[in-house]
This record gives structure tokens, C-alpha cells and sequence, in this order.
């Protein structure tokens, strides 16, 4: 997550944004699980694993699309 998605502050790894004061801890959280989902399926498209590929980028796709 580049900015803040209250005010638009660009941030610099903080998990409180230092202009509104948004505690971002769980937007951080959802965003890397999104970007762990789709390397899991990554791997599974590596290993011809079509089925878990899939539902990784699946799952990849809803926590990004929230």
C-alpha cells in the first residue's frame, strides 16, 4: 500500500498515517495476504497445478477487489 486510503498520504512504512492519524495495521494485513495468495499461485501455475493456481488467484483477487 502506497498511500493512505482515508487522506491519500503517501506512506513510508508506517502502520499509523501520520496526517489523519489511521491506524492501517489491517489494510496492511489484507494487502499481504492478497500479494501471498498470488504468489501461492504463482508456484502452483510453476508446478502445472492449474486447480490451486487458480483458486489462489481467486482469493488473490477478492482480498484486492475489498
Amino acid at each position: 500500500m502506497e498511500r493512505c486510503p482515508v487522506c491519500r498520504l503517501r506512506l513510508r512504512g508506517a502502520t499509523v498515517c501520520t496526517r489523519c492519524g489511521t491506524d492501517l495495521t489491517w489494510p496492511l494485513s489484507i494487502t499481504e495476504k492478497a500479494e501471498r495468495a498470488l504468489r501461492n499461485s504463482l508456484r502452483s501455475m510453476l508446478r502445472k497445478d492449474m486447480v490451486a493456481a487458480r483458486l489462489a488467484a481467486e482469493q488473490a483477487r477478492s482480498l484486492r477487489r475489498t
